[in-house]
Protein backbone atom coordinates (compact mmCIF):
# COMPACT_ATOMS: atom_id res chain seq x y z
CA UNK A 1 0.00 0.00 0.00
CA UNK A 2 2.93 2.46 0.47
CA UNK A 3 3.74 1.90 -3.05
CA UNK A 4 -0.04 3.19 -3.80
CA UNK A 5 0.64 5.97 -1.36
CA UNK A 6 3.68 7.38 -4.16
CA UNK A 7 1.13 7.14 -6.73
CA UNK A 8 -1.12 9.35 -5.68
CA UNK A 9 1.30 11.80 -4.14
CA UNK A 10 3.82 12.22 -6.65
CA UNK A 11 1.57 10.93 -10.03
CA UNK A 12 2.47 8.53 -12.37
CA UNK A 13 6.04 6.90 -12.32
CA UNK A 14 8.04 4.06 -13.83
CA UNK A 15 9.05 1.42 -11.81
CA UNK A 16 12.55 2.84 -11.64
CA UNK A 17 11.57 5.65 -10.45
CA UNK A 18 9.02 4.46 -7.99
CA UNK A 19 12.10 2.13 -6.13
CA UNK A 20 14.06 5.30 -5.65
CA UNK A 21 11.79 6.73 -3.35
CA UNK A 22 10.99 3.74 -0.50
CA UNK A 23 14.28 3.08 -1.06
CA UNK A 24 13.90 -0.54 -2.40
CA UNK A 25 15.22 -1.89 -6.07
CA UNK A 26 13.07 -2.33 -8.86
CA UNK A 27 12.60 -5.93 -8.87
CA UNK A 28 10.92 -6.02 -5.40
CA UNK A 29 8.74 -2.71 -6.61
CA UNK A 30 7.43 -4.36 -9.65
CA UNK A 31 6.91 -7.57 -8.21
CA UNK A 32 4.36 -5.17 -5.69
CA UNK A 33 3.05 -3.02 -8.30
CA UNK A 34 1.83 -6.75 -10.44
CA UNK A 35 0.59 -7.99 -7.18
CA UNK A 36 -1.54 -4.70 -6.14
CA UNK A 37 -2.28 -4.20 -9.99
CA UNK A 38 -4.10 -7.50 -9.86
CA UNK A 39 -6.09 -6.35 -6.99
CA UNK A 40 -7.07 -3.53 -9.41
CA UNK A 41 -5.56 -0.65 -7.15
CA UNK A 42 -3.14 0.61 -9.85
CA UNK A 43 -2.84 0.28 -12.99
CA UNK A 44 -1.00 0.89 -16.40
CA UNK A 45 -0.80 4.69 -17.74
CA UNK A 46 -1.08 3.89 -21.72
CA UNK A 47 -0.40 7.73 -22.39
CA UNK A 48 3.12 7.86 -21.37
CA UNK A 49 3.95 4.08 -21.57
CA UNK A 50 6.11 2.80 -24.17
CA UNK A 51 8.40 -0.06 -25.67
CA UNK A 52 11.08 0.93 -23.61
CA UNK A 53 9.43 1.14 -20.19
CA UNK A 54 5.89 0.72 -18.13
CA UNK A 55 4.56 3.33 -16.78
CA UNK A 56 2.06 3.05 -13.16
CA UNK A 57 -0.72 5.11 -11.90
CA UNK A 58 -3.43 4.79 -9.09
CA UNK A 59 -6.63 3.74 -10.36
CA UNK A 60 -8.18 5.53 -7.62
CA UNK A 61 -7.98 8.74 -5.96
CA UNK A 62 -9.14 7.13 -2.38
CA UNK A 63 -10.21 4.08 -0.81
CA UNK A 64 -12.42 3.60 1.80
CA UNK A 65 -12.49 0.50 3.97
CA UNK A 66 -16.29 0.29 5.28
CA UNK A 67 -18.10 -2.70 3.86
CA UNK A 68 -18.25 -5.48 6.04
CA UNK A 69 -18.69 -7.80 3.52
CA UNK A 70 -15.45 -8.07 1.83
CA UNK A 71 -14.45 -9.17 5.10
CA UNK A 72 -17.00 -11.96 5.05
CA UNK A 73 -15.80 -13.07 2.25
CA UNK A 74 -11.93 -12.50 2.64
CA UNK A 75 -11.29 -13.13 6.34
CA UNK A 76 -7.29 -13.27 5.79
CA UNK A 77 -6.81 -10.69 3.22
CA UNK A 78 -9.00 -7.56 5.28
CA UNK A 79 -6.98 -8.25 8.29
CA UNK A 80 -3.57 -7.85 6.08
CA UNK A 81 -4.98 -4.85 3.97
CA UNK A 82 -5.60 -3.32 7.71
CA UNK A 83 -2.54 -4.11 8.91
CA UNK A 84 -0.72 -2.54 5.87
CA UNK A 85 -2.23 0.56 6.41
CA UNK A 86 -1.57 0.97 10.19
CA UNK A 87 2.31 0.01 9.26
CA UNK A 88 1.99 2.95 6.44
CA UNK A 89 0.61 5.49 9.04
CA UNK A 90 3.70 4.13 11.43
CA UNK A 91 6.32 4.57 8.88
CA UNK A 92 4.83 8.09 8.00
CA UNK A 93 5.30 9.48 12.18
CA UNK A 94 8.45 7.59 12.27
CA UNK A 95 10.21 9.82 9.36
CA UNK A 96 8.24 12.36 10.52
CA UNK A 97 10.11 12.33 13.81
CA UNK A 98 13.49 11.35 12.37
CA UNK A 99 13.46 14.75 10.22
CA UNK A 100 11.66 17.14 13.01
CA UNK A 101 14.63 18.60 13.90
CA UNK A 102 15.61 19.77 10.17
CA UNK A 103 12.22 20.84 9.40
CA UNK A 104 11.72 24.84 9.33
CA UNK A 105 10.37 26.10 12.65
CA UNK A 106 7.02 26.85 11.58
CA UNK A 107 6.52 23.74 11.07
CA UNK A 108 8.19 22.39 14.54
CA UNK A 109 5.87 24.24 16.12
CA UNK A 110 2.64 23.34 14.49
CA UNK A 111 4.05 19.46 15.49
CA UNK A 112 2.21 17.70 18.41
CA UNK A 113 2.17 14.38 20.03
CA UNK A 114 -0.06 13.56 22.98
CA UNK A 115 -3.32 11.98 24.42
CA UNK A 116 -6.05 14.47 23.01
CA UNK A 117 -9.34 12.74 25.04
CA UNK A 118 -9.61 15.69 27.31
CA UNK A 119 -9.63 17.95 24.32
CA UNK A 120 -12.20 16.10 22.59
CA UNK A 121 -14.65 16.52 25.50
CA UNK A 122 -13.72 20.24 25.75
CA UNK A 123 -14.63 20.36 22.28
CA UNK A 124 -18.37 18.71 23.04
CA UNK A 125 -18.93 21.01 25.60
CA UNK A 126 -18.40 24.12 23.86
CA UNK A 127 -20.30 22.82 20.70
CA UNK A 128 -23.28 21.71 23.31
CA UNK A 129 -23.53 24.94 24.81
CA UNK A 130 -23.11 26.91 21.36
CA UNK A 131 -26.54 26.81 20.01
CA UNK A 132 -28.12 28.92 23.71
CA UNK A 133 -25.49 31.31 23.35
CA UNK A 134 -26.10 32.30 19.85
CA UNK A 135 -29.74 32.57 20.73
CA UNK A 136 -29.03 34.60 23.66
CA UNK A 137 -26.82 36.86 21.70
CA UNK A 138 -29.69 36.72 19.14
CA UNK A 139 -32.71 37.62 21.30
CA UNK A 140 -30.67 40.49 23.03
CA UNK A 141 -29.95 42.74 19.88
CA UNK A 142 -33.31 44.36 19.81
CA UNK A 143 -33.43 45.07 23.63
CA UNK A 144 -30.04 46.39 22.81
CA UNK A 145 -31.31 48.20 19.99
CA UNK A 146 -34.16 49.89 21.94
CA UNK A 147 -32.00 51.25 24.78
CA UNK A 148 -29.15 52.47 23.18
CA UNK A 149 -31.93 54.08 20.48
CA UNK A 150 -30.60 52.63 17.36
CA UNK A 151 -33.04 51.11 14.90
CA UNK A 152 -33.08 47.64 14.82
CA UNK A 153 -32.51 47.18 11.10
CA UNK A 154 -29.28 49.03 11.25
CA UNK A 155 -28.66 46.75 14.63
CA UNK A 156 -29.28 43.22 13.21
CA UNK A 157 -27.16 44.35 10.03
CA UNK A 158 -24.36 45.33 12.26
CA UNK A 159 -24.81 42.24 14.52
CA UNK A 160 -24.83 39.61 11.29
CA UNK A 161 -21.94 41.50 9.95
CA UNK A 162 -19.55 41.52 12.58
CA UNK A 163 -20.38 37.74 12.92
CA UNK A 164 -19.39 36.77 9.64
CA UNK A 165 -16.60 39.33 9.70
CA UNK A 166 -14.87 37.31 12.79
CA UNK A 167 -15.89 34.07 11.30
CA UNK A 168 -13.76 35.21 8.46
CA UNK A 169 -10.61 37.50 9.53
CA UNK A 170 -11.10 34.70 12.88
CA UNK A 171 -9.93 31.77 10.71
CA UNK A 172 -6.94 33.53 9.19
CA UNK A 173 -5.97 35.17 12.90
CA UNK A 174 -6.36 31.50 14.44
CA UNK A 175 -4.15 29.84 11.95
CA UNK A 176 -1.83 32.23 12.16
CA UNK A 177 -1.49 31.82 16.05
CA UNK A 178 -1.32 28.24 15.69
CA UNK A 179 1.60 28.62 12.96
CA UNK A 180 3.42 31.09 15.47
CA UNK A 181 2.76 29.35 18.41
CA UNK A 182 1.31 26.13 18.89
CA UNK A 183 -2.33 24.78 19.08
CA UNK A 184 -2.66 23.98 22.94
CA UNK A 185 -1.57 28.07 23.45
CA UNK A 186 -3.89 28.88 20.52
CA UNK A 187 -6.35 27.29 22.70
CA UNK A 188 -5.41 29.12 25.58
CA UNK A 189 -5.68 32.29 23.63
CA UNK A 190 -8.83 31.24 22.34
CA UNK A 191 -10.49 30.88 25.97
CA UNK A 192 -9.04 34.10 27.29
CA UNK A 193 -10.34 36.12 24.49
CA UNK A 194 -14.09 34.29 25.48
CA UNK A 195 -13.78 35.37 29.15
CA UNK A 196 -12.70 38.76 28.06
CA UNK A 197 -15.78 39.04 26.39
CA UNK A 198 -17.83 37.68 28.93
CA UNK A 199 -16.14 40.53 31.70
CA UNK A 200 -16.78 43.48 28.63
CA UNK A 201 -20.21 42.06 27.87
CA UNK A 202 -21.24 41.96 31.80
CA UNK A 203 -19.87 45.70 32.46
CA UNK A 204 -21.26 47.51 29.40
CA UNK A 205 -24.54 46.23 29.41
CA UNK A 206 -27.15 47.93 31.46
CA UNK A 207 -28.57 45.84 34.13
CA UNK A 208 -31.81 43.68 33.38
CA UNK A 209 -30.59 43.50 29.81
CA UNK A 210 -31.77 40.35 28.78
CA UNK A 211 -34.50 39.19 31.48
CA UNK A 212 -37.73 37.73 30.65
CA UNK A 213 -39.98 40.97 31.02
CA UNK A 214 -42.80 40.22 33.02
CA UNK A 215 -46.59 40.59 31.59
CA UNK A 216 -49.43 42.17 32.86
CA UNK A 217 -51.94 40.03 34.62
CA UNK A 218 -55.16 39.74 32.52
CA UNK A 219 -58.06 41.54 33.56
CA UNK A 220 -60.20 38.31 32.86
CA UNK A 221 -58.30 36.18 34.96
CA UNK A 222 -56.93 33.84 31.38
CA UNK A 223 -53.77 32.67 31.21
CA UNK A 224 -51.71 33.55 27.73
CA UNK A 225 -51.33 31.01 25.23
CA UNK A 226 -48.37 28.16 25.82
CA UNK A 227 -45.72 27.86 23.86
CA UNK A 228 -46.26 25.05 21.00
CA UNK A 229 -49.74 27.21 20.61
CA UNK A 230 -47.70 30.61 19.95
CA UNK A 231 -45.30 27.39 18.00
CA UNK A 232 -48.07 26.55 15.52
CA UNK A 233 -49.33 30.81 14.98
CA UNK A 234 -45.71 31.51 14.06
CA UNK A 235 -45.67 28.17 11.34
CA UNK A 236 -48.64 29.77 10.16
CA UNK A 237 -48.00 32.78 9.72
CA UNK A 238 -44.82 31.63 7.54
CA UNK A 239 -46.95 29.86 5.26
CA UNK A 240 -49.23 33.01 4.49
CA UNK A 241 -45.99 34.74 3.95
CA UNK A 242 -44.15 33.13 0.97
CA UNK A 243 -41.08 35.57 1.04
CA UNK A 244 -40.51 35.60 4.70
CA UNK A 245 -40.46 32.01 4.24
CA UNK A 246 -38.29 31.21 1.67
CA UNK A 247 -35.67 33.63 3.00
CA UNK A 248 -36.15 31.83 6.27
CA UNK A 249 -35.59 28.37 4.22
CA UNK A 250 -32.82 30.17 2.21
CA UNK A 251 -30.53 30.67 5.60
CA UNK A 252 -31.37 27.16 6.55
CA UNK A 253 -29.58 26.05 3.59
CA UNK A 254 -26.75 28.59 3.66
CA UNK A 255 -26.55 27.62 7.51
CA UNK A 256 -26.03 24.17 6.97
CA UNK A 257 -23.68 24.40 4.05
CA UNK A 258 -21.88 26.37 6.15
CA UNK A 259 -21.21 24.01 9.16
CA UNK A 260 -20.39 21.21 6.41
CA UNK A 261 -18.01 23.58 5.05
CA UNK A 262 -16.31 24.54 8.54
CA UNK A 263 -16.51 21.28 10.09
CA UNK A 264 -16.40 18.52 7.43
CA UNK A 265 -14.85 19.88 4.95
CA UNK A 266 -12.16 22.08 6.07
CA UNK A 267 -10.83 19.36 8.52
CA UNK A 268 -10.84 16.91 5.64
CA UNK A 269 -8.89 19.08 2.89
CA UNK A 270 -6.31 19.45 5.56
CA UNK A 271 -5.62 15.66 6.86
CA UNK A 272 -5.18 15.12 2.66
CA UNK A 273 -1.89 14.58 1.97
CA UNK A 274 -0.36 17.61 0.85
CA UNK A 275 -2.22 20.37 2.38
CA UNK A 276 -1.90 19.80 6.54
CA UNK A 277 1.03 20.80 8.48
CA UNK A 278 2.05 17.29 7.42
CA UNK A 279 2.42 18.12 3.91
CA UNK A 280 6.41 17.78 4.63
CA UNK A 281 6.13 14.31 5.71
Amino acid sequence: MQVVGLLRKYGPSTTTCLAERPGVNSGTASYHLRQIGAAGFVGEDTERSNARERWWRSVHRTIWFNDPEPTGREPEAAPAYEQSVAAIYTLRTQQTLNGLQTMPRVWRNTFDMGDWAHLLVLAALIGAARGPGDLAKEVTVPEAAERGRVPLERATGLSGVTERLAATVGLAAGGSLVALLDPLTGLAVNAGRFALGSVIVQLAFPRGTGHATEEAPSQTGETGPGYWRRFGEGFTLLRREPLLLTVIVMVGITNLLDAAFTSVLVPVWAREPGNGPTASA
